[in-house]
C-alpha cells in the first residue's frame, strides 16, 4: 500500500468512528484511524503475514470479547 491508500483508510476509519454508537467500537475505529495515519507518514517496508494460528487466536479473542460484552 502507498501513503495515499493509508490516507483513504484513515478517512474511512474516522467516518466509521463518528457513526459508531458504542464507546468501545468508536475507540477501535479511532485506533485504526491513528494507525493508518502513522502508516501514511511512514509505510512499513514489509508486513509480517499472520499464521493460521494467530488468525484463529485473534478471531477467538474477538468472539469471546463480544460474548463478554453482550
Amino acid at each position: 500500500m502507498d501513503s495515499e491508500e493509508y490516507r483513504r483508510l484513515h478517512a474511512a476509519f474516522r467516518t466509521l468512528a463518528e457513526q459508531s454508537y458504542g464507546s468501545d467500537e468508536r475507540a477501535r475505529w479511532l485506533a485504526m484511524a491513528l494507525a493508518s495515519s502513522r502508516l501514511a507518514e511512514d509505510p512499513p517496508l514489509e508486513l509480517k503475514p499472520w499464521s493460521t494460528e494467530e488468525t484463529e487466536s485473534a478471531r477467538a479473542a474477538l468472539m469471546l470479547n463480544r460474548l463478554a460484552n453482550a
